[in-house]
């Protein structure tokens, strides 16, 4: 837009044309407009584009301040005027819209950028969530690799052990056998002649007429040592017998029964050994001990005594040095017993048993053990009976006793015999193929399983018997000792007459929270219930067979000893 040219008079006149134009109701209204802008208010700082268009727009109102004269007339400057001020007017609205645009689109962005931040918050978040399940899930998997190759060492090193214990097991008695053999020899060697062999035999060599020997040396110096008994060491019972008359003789205990329970009890007032200690187990489960052979010789962790603490009343704990300890209130003290002392006891109330049958000092005896019984647990098993006052001589397994009897009580055909026994008891399992060819008896294989018995047949029935009364009464009456003791007994004498009777009844008043329990077991069911533990029955059956290289149909006969193979299943 030109300049106009002033001079002093028109510049006079303007001046008065626009004080006339100021106090005009055009102009009084243009402040009303400019509101908004606030007068004085500095206008807010642009972003972009906005500053250039602000910067570009002119203001001439600010040269009409001066009181100077112009040359321009006034009605000519009157409305340059008022456009000038409409102009500034619009400049500052677009000012003010332009800085209410800018305000929001800067609120617009920052809430964009939160949000972005939100996201990229929430994305590490889920991040940090992933890496820490797949820490965890990584850490497990490396515990289980850790744990279970734990295990496998373990058993490892048990194996080790094992083989260790029977190589231990095996030298000592080769040095007893040596030792046994040097003192006959030298005492009765002018007694008994040398062997001969016989040629026109069935092919013995002179290893075996040796063994022959030594059986027959040690039987010799057996008798003239004394008094001795023999005992056969179960897992729920023990019996013991003696030489006289040339027959073996069974002693009965106080009340008449061959067998006396192994179970040992302790009151406020006295001990009680056998029956006495079975019939009073109901009444006082804590302080009643029995099954005390998978205990000794074994340390508190080994799989066989964990796996008994599930089912015993008792409390057994880990001792000093990692043996478990049977712990019993005895006379109003707290007493930790060893499973040794414990096996004493009923050592000691067996030799009484003998002394007043026969009338003598019993001091020596021959005693069975299981087959799977290590070092320790034989060594374990010739201390307690040292603390009884017996000498045992000579610890004999199970099948091998057994074969020995089947001997004596048949006449062997001539030839060899190959017989196959199997020793069911209480607590184990054992297998044995013998050969049998006159007076020698030839171990060809043994095996086992040191967790099946008659206990195992016990516990199936009494776990159906708490599962039918949980169903119909809605209680779990295994929270009680007594009470399943009180049916573990009849389950017990259950089982027994089911080798008999077809059916057996369990009938048991105020079994739990004074309500009654009736069931009737039938044979079927029974041998339902136990259809996995008679299939482990003929395992070591098939072991021995094939570790011999024999067939079936080269076994002769069949010996079954222990209570439990008279389940007609078997």
């Amino acid at each position: 837009m030109p300049t106009p040219t002033l001079s002093l008079s028109s510049l006079s006149e303007s001046s008065t044309s626009i004080e006339r134009s100021f106090s005009s109701p055009s102009l009084r209204a243009s402040p009303t407009k400019q509101s908004k802008a606030s007068p004085g208010r500095m206008p807010q700082k642009s972003f972009g584009r906005q500053p250039a268009r602000v910067a570009a727009a002119p203001v001439s109102t600010v040269p009409a301040a001066p009181a100077a004269t112009s040359s321009v007339d006034a009605s000519s400057s009157s409305p340059s005027v008022d456009t000038e001020l409409a102009r500034g007017s619009r400049h500052e609205s677009t000012c003010e819209l332009l800085a209410i645009e800018d305000g929001t689109d800067h609120e617009q962005e920052n809430t964009e950028l939160q949000a972005e931040v939100e996201v990229l918050r929430q994305e590490l978040q889920d991040l940090r969530d992933a890496s820490s399940k797949v820490w965890q899930r990584e850490n497990a998997r490396l515990k289980e690799q850790l744990a279970a190759s734990s295990k496998r060492e373990a058993a490892q090193q048990e194996q080790l052990r094992v083989r260790d214990d029977q190589l231990a097991l095996c030298r000592q008695e080769l040095r007893e056998l040596q030792d046994h053999q040097l003192k006959v020899e030298e005492e009765h060697a002018a007694r008994v002649p040398p062997p001969v062999e016989d040629a026109g035999s069935s092919g013995l060599g002179r290893e075996r007429e040796l063994l022959k020997l030594v059986v027959r040396l040690l039987l010799v110096a057996m008798t003239s040592t004394g008094l001795s008994v023999g005992i056969d060491l179960g897992t729920t019972s023990l019996l013991v017998g003696v030489w006289e008359n040339d027959n073996v003789t069974i002693i009965p205990n106080e009340q008449g029964n061959r067998l006396t329970p192994s179970c040992v009890a302790f009151t406020d007032t006295t001990r009680l050994i056998g029956d006495a200690a079975k019939h009073q187990a109901v009444g006082n489960v804590h302080n009643t001990v029995f099954g005390i052979s998978r205990l000794i010789g074994l340390k508190f962790w080994d799989p066989e005594v964990q796996a008994g603490l599930a089912h015993w009343p008792f409390k057994v704990v880990c001792g000093p040095d990692d043996k478990p300890r049977v712990v019993m209130q005895f006379m109003g003290v707290t007493k930790m017993f060893q499973p040794v002392e414990i096996l004493a006891m009923l050592l000691s109330e067996i030799r009484e048993l003998a002394e007043r049958y026969t009338g003598k000092t019993v001091k020596n005896a021959v005693v069975t053990v299981p087959t799977h019984f290590n070092y320790s647990q034989r060594q374990a098993t010739k201390d307690a009976g040292a603390i009884a006052g017996l000498n045992v001589m000579w610890l004999i397994t199970g099948p091998t006793a057994a074969s020995i009897a089947y001997g004596l009580d048949r006449k062997v055909k001539a030839g060899q015999q190959i017989v196959l026994v199997l020793d069911l008891g209480g607590g184990t399992l054992d297998v044995s193929l013998v050969a049998i060819e006159g007076d020698i008896y030839e171990v060809l294989a043994t095996a086992g399983n040191r967790h099946l018995g008659g206990e195992d047949f016990d516990n199936r029935l009494v776990e159906y018997c708490a599962t039918q009364f949980k169903q119909i009464h809605h209680m779990d009456l295994r929270a009680d000792p007594r009470a399943v003791t009180r049916l573990r007994m009849a389950c017990e004498r259950a089982k027994r007459l089911l080798s008999t009777s077809m059916e057996a009844y369990i009938e048991l008043d105020s079994l739990y929270e004074n309500i009654s329990f009736h069931s009737t077991i039938s044979r079927m069911l029974f041998e339902n219930l136990c259809a996995d533990l008679l299939d482990k029955v003929l395992q070591p059956v098939q072991q021995v067979l094939s570790d011999a290289n024999v067939l079936r149909s080269k076994v002769d006969d069949v010996v079954l000893v222990g209570g439990s193979t008279r389940i007609p299943k078997i």
